[in-house]
């Protein structure tokens, strides 16, 4: 049975690269045709695929492309377009040309507000966290919505309700990012309750617009993907927030039918990120951990195979994966397999060919070694380990101020990983004295004693359990998070007793006005510095590196 399953699985993947294949060789033959018929400035009424055909027949450009080849492949002349523009933006060297952009979104037509057509052609990668939430976007969005609901044509509804539900999602996070700065916990609750409630409405008015979506309508299908997001991320939300599988059931159904209109689009990527969701979603709600590190492990093998196919992946999308994958390490306490170990080196070294990967790669190989740090400090099952030992694991780990930034760049499990390191380097300390290894590059030039450690490490853990989920990887995180740092809070009452001091004084230390001065101070006289000298390259370098973890904090503290 498993040898025929096996040989099912290699066949249909075979018969997938084969279509894969085809197809990209189509788009290839097609688009000088298409640039052509730009550069000639022809009617979009004459632009069909028997025209296509017929152009390559002519002799002047590609080979003949077989008509049923075409047509089996691309079922409407919008398909084709689409495809076509789709795959120059993929590529990231070049905008799509206005003609080749006008026939993809060929449902358009003069009757439709200009807002609607600005909504269809813009990017299709929808960003809804940069997306400015107000009470006056939503009741221009409303109003919109209300014009049009009974006359407008079904595309102008579609948007109209997609707009408005991409304004009460952003209203939303709006009102859930001002809870962190509210102290009265009847505000507080009261501001919860209406970002829930914009959330809900926001579900509601996506639903209204997929019930109007045409399957095999191109321009329908590229406005439910948005929509799609929009609904995804409200139900993500509300899931968070409520504690129950409904709204998890509800993503789910989501990302299943993105799935299913990416694939119709032919936006492979697309579909790997949301089949990706949809298991990990459904592995949630059951409360299935075997699911739940399928899903991450599966999309890994997709995202190498898609690359490998010469799709374009982004380096966020690959460092989301590592990120569940080195959670769900942590939280389980798993090992990899061999052949799951290999997949996710292969997936490390897409990062050169994404955008933007460079930085992101170092991000997650820090990650990797704190992992490794936490897993090597855990044998030693500190606190009863000889201090020389934990001494001499800290001098092999030797992180410098940077990679300790890029760690805290993961919530959850980076707080807890480091969390650890911190309590690593109080042990030491206070077993050595009061001294820490002085080679360690990022605490050459500090001054501290080790209750800062301590302290430093129970703020850690007090980020690692800011994780609004209890379900998953991250619950158990948070879990975990809770009852070290129960530990490790009763160690710093019982030092603080020691002391004399009272327990009360537990907690980060604010920072006073005389020592911001000092640090911008600092920061003044390096500029100073900088315009009043010359600083050979080497020199450059080790600034840019040491200012880095400051350009991290600041990013960190910036007012919501």
């Amino acid at each position: 049975m498993g040898a025929g399953r096996g040989k099912e699985q290699w066949q249909k993947a075979a018969g997938e690269a084969r279509r894969a294949a085809t197809e990209k060789r189509l788009l290839r033959e097609v688009e000088p045709i298409l640039r052509r018929w730009c550069d000639e400035q022809r009617p979009l009424t004459q632009w069909t695929r028997q025209a296509v055909v017929n152009a390559s027949r002519d002799g002047s450009g590609p080979p003949r492309i077989p008509k049923p080849t075409l047509y089996r492949y691309f079922t409407t002349n919008d398909a084709l377009w689409d495809r076509v523009a789709t795959e120059i933006t993929r590529r990231g060297d070049e905008e799509v040309p206005s003609l080749i952009r006008a026939a993809a979104t060929g449902n358009l037509d003069s009757r439709q507000p200009a807002w609607v057509f600005e909504f269809v052609t813009s990017s299709d990668n929808l960003e809804l966290l940069t997306f400015s939430g107000s009470a006056a976007k939503v009741k221009l969005a409303q109003s919109r919505y209300s014009e049009v609901r009974k006359t407008g044509d079904t595309l102008t509804r579609i948007v109209a309700a997609t707009v408005l539900a991409r304004a009460l999602l952003s209203s939303a996070l709006t009102d859930l990012r001002l809870t962190a700065t509210q102290a009265d916990q009847t505000k507080r609750k009261r501001t919860i309750a209406d970002a829930r409630a914009s959330l809900s409405e926001a579900v509601v008015n996506c639903e209204d617009a997929l019930s109007l979506v045409r399957k095999g309508n191109h321009t329908h299908l590229r406005v439910a993907l948005k929509c799609l997001k929009i609904a995804s991320e409200a139900e993500r939300l509300l899931s968070r927030q409520s504690g129950n599988g409904i709204h998890l059931r509800k993503l789910a159904i989501f990302k299943r039918t993105e799935v299913e209109y990416a694939e119709e689009l032919g936006w492979r990527t697309r579909a790997a990120i949301a089949k990706f969701h949809q298991n990990r979603a459904e592995a949630l709600r059951d409360q299935d951990r075997e699911l739940e590190w399928e899903s991450i492990t599966s999309a890994a093998h997709e995202f190498v195979t898609l690359c490998d196919e010469g799709e374009v992946i982004e380096a966020g999308d690959v460092t989301m994966i590592f990120s569940r994958y080195f959670a769900a390490r942590v939280a389980y306490d798993l090992i990899p397999t061999d052949e799951q170990s290999r997949t996710f080196r292969k997936l490390q070294n897409l990062y050169p060919r994404t955008r933007m990967g460079t930085k992101s790669r170092a991000n997650v190989t820090t990650l990797e070694k704190v992992v490794k740090f936490s897993n090597a400090y855990d044998r030693l099952s500190a606190p009863d380990s000889d201090p020389s030992e934990v001494t001499n694991l800290l001098k092999e780990y030797d992180f410098t101020a940077t990679s300790l930034t890029r760690a805290n760049r993961f919530p959850g499990v980076g707080h807890l990983l480091l969390a650890r390191y911190s309590t690593a380097l109080w042990f030491s300390a206070k077993e050595n004295g009061g001294q820490w290894p002085r080679a360690l590059g990022a605490f050459d030039l500090v001054q501290a004693e080790p209750l800062d450690f301590l302290r430093r490490s129970l703020k850690f853990y007090d980020d690692a359990q800011f994780e609004k989920r209890d379900e998953g990887a991250a619950g158990r995180i948070k879990q975990i998070a809770a009852v070290e740092g129960k530990r490790m809070r009763a160690e710093f009452e019982r030092a603080l007793t020691e002391r004399g001091i009272h327990p009360e004084s537990i907690g980060m230390e604010q920072m006073s006005s005389e020592e911001i001065n000092k640090v911008i101070e600092s920061i003044n006289q390096l500029v100073f510095n900088a315009a009043r000298f010359e600083i050979r390259s080497t020199d450059s370098m080790r600034i840019l590196v040491a200012i880095e973890p400051i350009q991290d904090y600041l990013m960190a503290i910036q007012p919501v």
